[in-house]
């Protein structure tokens, strides 16, 4: 399917701009050592490659399509039947692992009808030739992780693509635990580690990052990945993981130390988990690293400002900032970037400030970049912002989520940037407190230099266009990024096990870093919507709607905004004490669409509602009014924020969200509900967070003590 979608997408886009004809040579990347991008103003575009092969414990299988002796003399090349398929396999997964054949020998062109039904072919046929060279599974039942040569895959993508560059992915359901770059389990299913803070600290840092500790848990590893992620920076390789799971994994996966090998090279990580459809999930992550053409890479992204002020830090989830670059400021390097990279620039005064002369500050931004066609580009950006003394104009112009996106790359920053030796506890404790200190400080400014000082002292007075920025504060705080993994021990409560746990935090943590401004406050606050009536079509909630313009769209934005969407109902607060027993709910937490199906809801609704599939998989129902009314609401949802007219490949989110059904009151499924719906019932009290209401009055007296101070 993915290679259908491929040459779909490539031979319309080679329609619409190239003669059919049009042969495109690949170009070979310059040596390493100058460095150079070509500037050869005839380059030609790549022809898209796609490739696949398997690793295991005993070796590296490449199954490809050859010709076949008994064709030699015939001349038709386009013929499918003239090839036959060959296996290779590569038996080196401990030390030096290598591609053992051209990159053009093992991938396919999707350009072409022949190139599309060889890969086909080979997908077919791939596992039924290289399974019986695989040793047998073991029919007893093993507690540890089973065998992974994922360090050996990973190093293999890099070789592969050493001269061309590309986008790797890797495809797996553990950490590597076998060959080079195998990884010891550190979490080794114990809750002990998690009552010691030190110890839970190590479970969501990389392992790339423990390298100066003096007892590092595993510094083969580290080593092995280190050098890994420079490898693929250097010949231009982005690197993705797609992790594939139970609800609950049997073993501990470290994310956190091969999300720092996507950071690095700027590629994608996805944990797939808990989800009975997870081929369809995994085809469309697949689909958006194939099909993203608009990325490019050797980056440099560069900010200029007009006098008065300086650039003090990028703010981004990947990247090396270079502080000694040409100019007063400073540079970002980025081995690769895409249509939805997002990065934080945090500015400040110069000493002195503006001159009192200029009413006008001005920003430039400058990305140069490699395309996929080997062509060097530069995309430049100007804005020019008008300067104020009047505080009340700042606050009215504020952006909400420019605003909140930054606190939570500060946040995740107070993380990393300390010492992986330091308390899990005070780490976490300073990054919330560090959040909550400059929202008091933004709200207690507008109350001391805004017309807002005239109002009554017990009253809390929030600027209109940060309005939400208290809710975001202690959505933030209960989020997975930074909420405690076990309850307090005052508190009485007792767990099985911890909520998050060192991969669930570190995955939040990786996507946190890196979060869109648009995105921000659906990562810590779901949005609910009752479901249960929604075949009464109330105001038109579910239909499609077209917004109507007096006059007829002209601009870009214009444009882009008049396009269909659904209409969805009106959203209620993530509180439990909102969702009824008898009622069936869509949450969305912006990774996860989830049915939440109460435990008195009607049988016939939910019979309307769900089905089986061939697997015995509950999902919902696209052959009745009902399930299609809440797959146009899923659509929407999916669609939330999306570039151009609408697509769900071309979304900020970053995953593609599955649907999950969960039941409540089914015992089968109550640990599977309490981590995917109460703990995102962000209004409520914790045994570490007070409810909203409560929290809203502790920041309100901080406020006015410091309003009281100051006056």
């Amino acid at each position: 399917n993915i290679g259908n979608h491929m040459a779909e997408h490539y031979n319309y886009m080679t329609n619409s701009s190239q003669p059919q004809s049009q042969q495109y040579p690949q170009p070979q990347r310059p040596s390493s050592s100058t460095r150079q991008p070509s500037q050869s103003s005839a380059a030609t575009p790549l022809r898209p490659r796609i490739g696949c092969c398997i690793v295991a414990p005993t070796g590296l299988y490449m199954v490809y399509c050859k010709k076949s002796q008994d064709t030699n003399n015939n001349n038709d090349t386009d013929n499918t039947n003239d090839f036959e398929l060959a296996l290779t396999v590569m038996s080196d997964v401990m030390e030096d692992p290598f591609c053992p054949l051209p990159t053009d020998t093992w991938t396919f062109d999707m350009g072409t009808d022949t190139g599309v039904r060889q890969y086909n072919q080979v997908m077919s046929k791939m596992y039924d030739l290289v399974q019986p060279l695989l040793p047998p599974k073991s029919k007893k039942k093993k507690s540890h992780a089973p065998p992974s040569a994922g360090g050996a895959a990973m190093a293999m993508l890099a070789n592969a693509l050493e001269h061309t560059g590309g986008k790797a992915t890797y495809i797996t359901h553990t950490r590597p635990t076998q060959g080079i770059g195998s990884i010891r389990d550190r979490e080794q299913k114990s809750m002990t580690i998690y009552t010691k803070s030190n110890r839970e600290r190590e479970l969501y840092t990389p392992l790339q990052w423990l390298q100066d500790n003096s007892v590092h848990p595993d510094p083969s590893a580290a080593a092995f990945y280190s050098s890994l992620g420079n490898q693929c920076v250097e010949h231009r390789v982005s690197l993705h993981v797609c992790m594939v799971t139970p609800a609950e994994p049997s073993t501990f996966l470290d994310i956190a130390t091969l999300s720092e090998v996507c950071r690095v090279t700027g590629g994608k990580l996805h944990w797939i988990r808990g989800n009975a459809r997870w081929p369809e999930q995994l085809q469309e992550e697949l689909l958006r690293h194939a099909l993203d053409v608009g990325s490019g890479s050797d980056a440099i992204f560069k900010v200029r400002c007009s006098e008065g002020w300086q650039v003090k830090s990028y703010m981004t989830a990947s990247g090396h900032t270079v502080q000694n670059a040409l100019g007063e400021s400073s540079e970002l390097e980025l081995s690769s970037v895409d249509a939805n990279f997002c990065v934080g620039v945090e500015l400040e005064h110069r000493v002195g400030g503006m001159p009192k002369a200029v009413d006008h500050a001005y920003f430039q931004s400058a990305l140069l970049y490699t395309t996929s066609t080997g062509k060097r580009r530069l995309r430049v950006s100007t804005l020019g912002v008008r300067a104020s003394v009047d505080a009340a104009q700042i606050f009215r112009s504020a952006d909400f989520s420019a605003i909140t996106s930054m606190l939570t790359r500060r946040a995740i920053a107070h993380v990393w940037k300390k010492r992986p030796e330091e308390d899990h506890g005070r780490v976490l404790e300073g990054a919330r407190n560090d959040v909550r200190e400059r929202c008091v400080k933004i709200l207690s400014n507008y109350r001391l230099y805004t017309s807002a000082k005239n109002s009554p002292p017990g009253q809390l007075i929030l600027p209109e266009t940060l309005q939400l920025l208290p809710l975001y504060c202690m959505s933030l705080f209960k989020s997975a990024m930074f909420r405690p993994s076990l309850p307090k021990r005052e508190s009485g409560v007792r767990v099985n096990h911890p909520s998050p746990n060192g991969d669930e935090r570190a995955y939040s943590l990786h996507h946190g870093a890196g979060i869109h401004p648009a995105l921000s406050l659906l990562q810590v606050h779901p949005n609910i919507f009752s479901i249960s009536d929604a075949t009464s079509n109330k105001d038109g909630v579910g239909d499609w709607h077209i917004p109507s313009l007096e006059d007829r769209p002209t601009t870009a934005i214009e444009m882009a905004a008049h396009h269909p969407f659904i209409k969805m109902p009106r959203s209620i607060q993530p509180s439990i004490t909102l969702l009824e027993e008898d009622g069936i709910y869509l949450m969305d937490d912006g990774f996860t669409i989830i049915v939440c199906v109460g435990q008195n809801a009607s049988d016939e609704a939910t019979q309307e509602l769900l089905e089986q599939d061939e697997l015995g998989n509950v999902t919902v129902s696209p052959h009745t009014d009902y399930g299609q009314h809440v797959l146009r609401l899923v659509w929407q949802m999916r669609t939330y924020c999306s570039i151009g007219s609408g697509s769900e490949s071309s979304a900020l989110r970053p995953t593609y969200p599955p649907i999950i059904t969960v039941f409540s009151g089914n015992e089968k499924q109550d640990t599977y509900y309490k981590e995917l719906v109460l703990n995102a019932m962000v209004h409520d009290s914790t045994t570490d967070e007070d409810d909203y209401v409560e929290f809203l009055c502790s920041l309100h007296r901080q406020i006015r003590d410091i309003v009281s101070e100051q006056k």
